[in-house]
C-alpha cells in the first residue's frame, strides 16, 4: 500500500469522509509541509482503496447540494491499517514520511501494542545512535576521510537522535493520554 493510500485510509478510519473533506483535513494539518501529496493522488488513493475493499463509498445528498460520495473504512481496511502503521514504525529504514504517517494515526494501533512497538524502535535507534557516535569518534579531522563523509555521518546521527526524542515523547504521551480514539479527522 502506498503512503498516500495509508494516509487516506487513516483519515477515513477516523470518520466517514468525502474526498473533498479529506483534502480540507489534510490542509488543516499542513500535510504538504512534510509530505508531497497532490489532490489528484488523494482521489486516486480513494478509488484504489475502494477497489481493494478497504473502504466503501456511499452516495449522499445534503439539501440542494450535488450528490457526493462519503467513504467509510471496511472491516478489511480497519484490519490492514494498524498492520501498515506498525510496519512503518518497525522497519529500520522507513523514510521519514512513513514514520510521520504512523505517528499521525498511531491511535489506530491498540495502545499497548503501540507503546511496545515504540519502545522497541527507540531501543534499536538508540543502538544505532551509539554506533554512529563511535564512528564519528574514529573520524577525527586529519584522517583520510573527506569532510563531507564526516558531515554525512553526523547528519545521520542527528536525525536518529531527533527520531529517538520524538518517539520517546510519543510513547510517553500515548501512555498518559486519556484520548485514544482519533488524532486528526474527528471533531471537524
Amino acid at each position: 500500500m502506498t503512503y498516500t493510500a495509508t494516509l487516506v485510509l487513516g483519515l477515513i478510519a477516523e470518520r466517514p469522509l468525502g474526498a473533498y473533506e479529506m483534502l480540507k483535513v489534510l490542509e488543516r494539518v499542513n500535510i504538504r509541509r512534510w509530505y508531497q501529496v497532490s489532490d489528484a493522488s488523494i482521489y486516486q488513493a480513494v478509488r484504489k482503496l475502494e477497489g481493494q475493499g478497504y473502504v466503501e463509498g456511499k452516495p449522499v445528498r445534503e439539501g440542494n447540494n450535488p450528490e457526493k460520495t462519503i467513504y467509510s473504512a471496511t472491516g478489511k481496511g480497519l484490519t490492514v491499517l494498524p498492520e501498515m502503521l506498525l510496519s512503518y514504525i518497525e522497519a529500520p529504514n522507513s523514510p521519514r514520511e512513513a514514520i510521520d504517517i504512523a505517528i499521525l494515526f498511531l491511535c489506530h494501533i491498540p495502545r499497548d501494542v503501540a507503546i511496545k512497538t515504540l519502545e522497541y524502535r527507540i531501543l534499536t535507534l538508540s543502538a544505532e545512535v551509539a554506533r554512529s557516535e563511535q564512528m564519528i569518534g574514529s573520524m577525527a579531522p586529519g584522517t583520510d576521510l573527506p569532510f563531507i563523509a564526516r558531515l554525512m555521518v553526523r547528519h545521520n546521527l542527528l536525525e536518529k537522535r531527533a527520531l529517538v526524542t520524538t518517539l520517546t515523547e510519543l510513547k510517553d504521551s500515548a501512555a498518559e493520554s486519556a484520548r485514544w480514539d482519533y488524532f486528526v479527522a474527528k471533531g471537524q
